[in-house]
């Protein structure tokens, strides 16, 4: 078995290939998907390098992973971090070992591991500079592993990497047994050391440098975003005031069309009155034209009456003069025959009179059928009501015109009794 490694990570999806491909390589796996859980179940150690994501729930990965490291049976375990971007002094505020960036290539990670672990007496090896002092930097398919440099960085993570030494080191003779040539030999190395302290330097400044670029960039878009907000914001408001002028402005035009449609209908309620009134005249004209027509009946039967009485006493004048009858037969032929004439006449002026009567009924009954269809239809149509007012009127005038004729002819025949009531006298 090449070792055991525990994977404290929450996506399943990514600890089940982790799992397969580890268990695959002959690693022992041990997966946790809490914070805390991995905590409480790694605190009797047995593992020989933690996986930690730092999306990890549960429980902050800084704090999980500085914790590992207070841990006296942890605190040797690498620790490789797994984030989704690179963030700078992420792993040295981990305490960790070094870094890879999601998503990474299996055989790329598995490559580092075998690094980080080798199984033996040993236990495990941490990996130290190289003579260059350059520490290990790889990038492929996406996946970038960092590895500490040397001994200071170990140093700061908290690492004691004084007993995965070689032995050789105890060895070493002081100081004052030292030839000139290894004096300058480890001037050299402190000089190459603080080289490569100030590249490091230099790097993470770069780093700090782009990183300040571009949020400087970012800034910039959101300024102009900003300002193309504003504008927007400034347009809406602007669109905003006109649509509340014309608003307004409506509003008011609604204002004078309510005025004028209240004073319109104050005018078809007066029209509508004066239609009422009239329509109470024509009733009661009405009622004059049925009396006037009762008035004429009432004449007609009192000629009658008096045609009655005349005929009458044309009878007694025949039984009382026979004699007479025989002189004045031919008057009184003469005589009935001008009355046959008369009757004839007067039944003419009968019939005319009565035709005249139903007429005007028939015309007053239309005119009032008339009369109530136009006010019926007021509403539609006004200036049609008043042209229907002014041919009711003339038709009016022409039945009063009418009854004015009917008068004269009713004085003629009223004459022509009295001439006849005088010739009978006679």
């Amino acid at each position: 078995m090449s070792g055991k490694i525990v994977i404290i990570e929450s996506d399943a999806k990514l600890n089940s290939s982790l799992q397969d491909e580890l268990v695959e390589r002959d690693f022992e796996v041990e997966i946790f998907t809490d914070g805390k859980k991995a905590m409480a179940g790694t605190k009797k150690g047995g593992m020989d390098l933690v996986l930690l994501s730092m999306d990890i729930g549960g429980l902050n990965p800084f704090s999980l992973s500085n914790s590992f490291k207070r841990n006296p049976k942890l605190k040797d375990k690498p620790v490789i971090l797994m984030a989704s971007k690179n963030v700078p002094n992420m792993v040295k505020k981990a305490n960790a070992q070094g870094m890879i960036t999601k998503p990474f290539d299996m055989d790329v990670l598995i490559a580092e591991l075998n690094q980080f672990i080798q199984v033996g007496d040993a236990g495990v090896q941490v990996i130290e500079e190289e003579e260059e002092g350059e520490g290990i930097e790889l990038t492929e398919n996406d996946a970038e592993v960092i590895i500490l440099d040397g001994d200071e960085d170990a140093q700061e993570s908290g690492i004691d990497v004084s007993d995965y030494r070689d032995t050789e080191e105890d060895g070493v003779p002081e100081e004052e047994d030292l030839d000139e040539e290894e004096e300058i030999s480890l001037e050299n190395s402190e000089i190459v050391a603080q080289n490569q302290d100030l590249k490091r330097k230099i790097r993470s400044t770069n780093v700090e440098l782009d990183e300040f670029k571009n949020s400087l960039k970012i800034a910039n878009m959101e300024r102009e975003d900003l300002r193309e907000q504003l504008s927007g914001i400034t347009i809406e408001r602007d669109e905003l005031k006109t649509a509340l002028t014309t608003t307004s402005k409506e509003r008011e035009g609604l204002r004078q069309s309510g005025r004028s449609a209240r004073m319109e209908l104050e005018e078809l309620k007066t029209s509508a009155k004066s239609v009422k009134i009239e329509k109470e005249d024509l009733k009661q004209s009405l009622s004059e034209s049925n009396q006037t027509k009762d008035s004429l009946l009432k004449k007609k039967n009192s000629l009658s009456k008096k045609l009655s009485v005349i005929e009458e006493k044309l009878q007694e004048i025949q039984t009382k003069s026979h004699q007479e009858e025989k002189i004045l037969s031919n008057q009184v032929k003469e005589l009935e025959h001008k009355l046959g004439i008369e009757r004839e006449r007067l039944k003419q002026t009968d019939e005319l009179y009565q035709t005249e009567l139903d007429s005007i009924e028939d015309k007053n009954k239309k005119n009032l059928v008339e009369r109530d269809n136009t006010i019926n239809n007021l509403t539609d149509s006004l200036d049609k009501a008043q042209d229907e007012r002014k041919e009711f009127e003339e038709k009016y005038q022409q039945s009063k015109d009418s009854l004015k004729k009917y008068e004269k002819t009713l004085v003629r025949a009223s004459g022509l009794t009295e001439d006849l009531a005088s010739i009978l006298k006679i």
